[in-house]
Formats: structure tokens, C-alpha cells, sequence
């Protein structure tokens, strides 16, 4: 796609850009000037933003229109929309700096009363370790692609450091991979902090289990864990971020029925977890203040014949 405009704002964001940006990152009027404040501080080389002429009908990105029907941002802006201007009607998208999606995250997360996410700019594919480890020490990895020295490469389909496939979508491009990483930061934002933390204590129980995989070829759990999130359902009256919820807070007691893992999730894997939780009940409640009375009921019930056995004396 031809790059259509390339916006610079100067010393500050200018009455002219307001509409464009407001609308891209569904910002409330008190969002957005919070938004102002945290970008006028960053460097001239930030405040600048492209648009990209999208198809009148359809997505430049597969993954991104199915995320589009989850949050509000992040939705091709029409020209109509800032120009009023129905004759020549144009839909964009914006190409945001890094600054901005970081302000975005630190603004959204001030609007849900939460701690907000750092993205932490990366290159290439991070090792599954690295990328678990950054995600709970360090903050969200955003993909970002550098450039090939050779130009012949750096826009072929071929090259798997441009193209690629992201959550089972087939050839993706870069800035599908850095929205995509955005998403799931916004989610992150969204993510009771119980659960932000336990499910890394999982993930690492699942990897050394034998059945991290309930069949072979199958996605592990201990993959599924560390890169998917649970929304929990703010006051729509807060919520700026998600147009489409769970109507009830999501919780531990609905990690193991979600539907990354509903069907993926082996019977002996999850004993293994609730095991987990009846041995280590001070860790539990020390740690992620949470036990028996966190899970649902059949899964109490595992959990007092967990116990039940561990109590026997032979």
C-alpha cells in the first residue's frame, strides 16, 4: 500500500490531527488530553504518524479485522470522518510511532485504574523462554522489523522476517505483527492481577508435565498460558478499550474452561494444577492470594480428593 500522508506535529499535536488520532484510539476527551500531555514530552522523531489508503471493501490483515470485533481502537479511519467529505470517500489506517502506542497503553490503563504495560521493542522471533520471561519480568514484546540490507528482500512474501504467520493466520505482514502485539497488551491491561501472575506458575508446571500437549501437533499449554489472556469485565462506563466482553468477570475459575483451552486442556494436566495448589496451599494464597474456594465446583471436588489422598496414612 502507497503511504498517503506522513503527518509531523512539530512541538504539539495540532488541532488538525486531533480527529484522526482521537478516533484511531477511541479516546474520550479526558483520555485525549492525557495523550497530549505524555507525546509533547517525547522527541520530534515521535510525533509524527502515516496513513495507508486501505480497499474500499475487505482488510490489508487478516488477524486484525478479527481483532477489530473485540476493541474499539485501532479501526481504519474514514476520511468522512475528518473531512466530511462524502464525495471522495477514503478509508486509512494509521501508522502510529511507538511512542503512541506506549501513551495509548499508559492512558488506557490510567482510564481502568490499573498498572500500565511497558512494550519492550524486539526483532526477530524472541526464544519461547525469553518471550515468557519478558512478558512476566519485563513488560509486553512488540515485533518490530528491521529492514534487509539487501532491498530486494525486504517486501517478498518469501522472507519469513516480513511475512509470516501469527496466531494460525497465514502471511501476515509487520505492522499486522506490531498491532497484533499491541492487542495483547491491551488485553494484559484488562487481566485480573491474580491471574496475570498464577498463570505463569502454571505454564511452568505444564512445561515439565508429559502432557503439555493433550495429542501431538497440538499447541502446549504451557504456550497457550503464557501467551493468551483473560479479559476481566470493567464497568462499561469505565471501559474504553473493549467493545465486545464476557458479560461476567473473568477469573481463575474460568482459566481452565476458556476457549484456548476448554478442549486442549488434558484431565491429568489439570489434576496436576489443582495438586499443585493442595501442596503448596501457603505458596497459593502467599503468592496469588487463591484456593480451594477460587475454583469451581467439580473442580473442588478434584481438589478434596487430592487432599482426601494426600491426608490417608497407609
Amino acid at each position: 500500500f502507497k503511504t498517503v500522508v506522513n503527518h509531523p506535529l512539530e512541538n504539539s499535536l495540532t488541532d488538525s490531527m486531533q480527529p484522526i488520532l482521537k478516533r484511531f484510539f477511541a479516546f474520550t476527551d479526558k483520555e485525549w488530553n492525557h495523550f497530549c500531555e505524555l507525546m509533547n514530552k517525547k522527541p520530534l522523531s515521535e510525533k509524527n504518524f502515516q496513513l495507508i489508503d486501505l480497499p474500499k471493501y475487505g482488510c490489508w490483515s487478516g488477524i486484525f479485522l478479527k481483532m477489530q470485533e473485540i476493541i474499539k481502537l485501532c479501526h481504519p479511519v474514514s476520511s468522512i470522518e475528518f473531512l466530511n467529505d462524502r464525495r471522495f470517500e477514503t478509508r486509512y489506517m494509521v501508522i502510529p510511532s511507538f511512542s503512541m502506542l506506549q501513551s495509548t497503553i499508559e492512558v488506557k490503563a490510567n482510564t481502568l485504574g490499573v498498572t500500565p504495560k511497558k512494550l519492550i521493542p524486539t526483532y526477530y522471533r524472541l526464544d519461547p523462554d525469553d518471550y515468557a520471561i519478558t512478558k512476566e519480568k519485563v513488560g509486553m514484546p512488540l515485533g518490530l522489523y528491521f529492514p534487509e540490507i539487501n532491498t530486494s528482500l525486504r517486501y517478498s512474501i518469501d522472507n519469513t522476517n516480513f511475512k509470516g504467520t501469527i496466531d494460525e493466520w497465514e502471511d501476515e505482514g509487520p505492522f499486522a505483527s506490531i498491532l497484533h502485539d499491541f492487542y495483547h497488551a491491551l488485553r494484559e491491561l484488562a487481566m485480573d492481577d491474580n491471574l496475570f501472575k498464577v498463570r505463569f506458575h502454571l505454564a511452568s508446571l505444564a512445561k515439565h508435565h508429559p502432557l503439555n500437549q493433550k495429542s501431538p501437533g497440538e499447541r502446549e499449554i504451557s504456550d497457550i498460558l503464557i501467551d493468551g489472556e483473560l479479559i476481566y469485565s470493567h464497568p462499561l462506563s469505565e471501559d474504553t478499550v473493549f467493545n465486545a466482553r464476557p458479560e461476567f468477570t473473568q477469573n481463575f475459575r474460568d482459566l481452565f474452561y476458556c476457549t484456548a483451552l476448554v478442549n486442549k486442556l488434558h484431565p491429568d494436566l489439570k489434576r496436576h494444577f489443582i495438586r499443585d495448589m493442595v501442596f503448596n496451599q501457603n505458596f497459593w494464597d502467599r503468592e496469588f492470594n487463591l484456593s480451594k474456594k477460587d475454583l469451581r465446583q467439580k473442580d473442588k471436588i478434584i481438589y478434596e480428593e487430592v487432599a482426601s489422598f494426600r491426608n490417608t496414612k497407609f
